[in-house]
């Protein structure tokens, strides 16, 4: 199948449980498959994809029950196989928010504001 595009969202369980979703959609917006980043009991929110050489990259916020975030990633194939299990960027200080993702000259990135 031809894969056009990569949805980023999250999906609240309640509890402060959300986990990252990333849909993958083929040329005519159908979802062809659906990945849970991280599915644990983690707050994970804030979610940003790009492509990024011939796969995606996705970066989000984990909020801790204390109030800290950090700043995590994880990279995919075009076709939603796991490249890079997910991991943390940066945890130092308690409010690291609001990741976003650029691709330049077919590599990936995660950065944050």
């Amino acid at each position: 199948y031809a894969l056009n595009t990569v949805v980023a969202y999250q999906h609240d369980y309640g509890n402060n449980d959300n986990d990252i979703i990333l849909s993958f959609l083929d040329d005519h917006g159908t979802v062809i498959k659906t990945v849970a980043v991280d599915n644990s009991l983690a707050n994970d929110q804030n979610a940003s994809v790009a492509y990024a050489n011939g796969g995606f990259v996705v970066a989000w916020n984990r909020i801790e029950p204390n109030g800290a975030t950090s700043v995590w990633w994880a990279r995919y194939s075009y076709t939603g196989d796991l490249l890079d299990a997910p991991r943390m960027i940066d945890g130092a200080g308690s409010i690291n928010s609001q990741p976003h993702v650029a691709a330049s000259g077919g590599a990936g990135g995660a950065g944050q504001e």
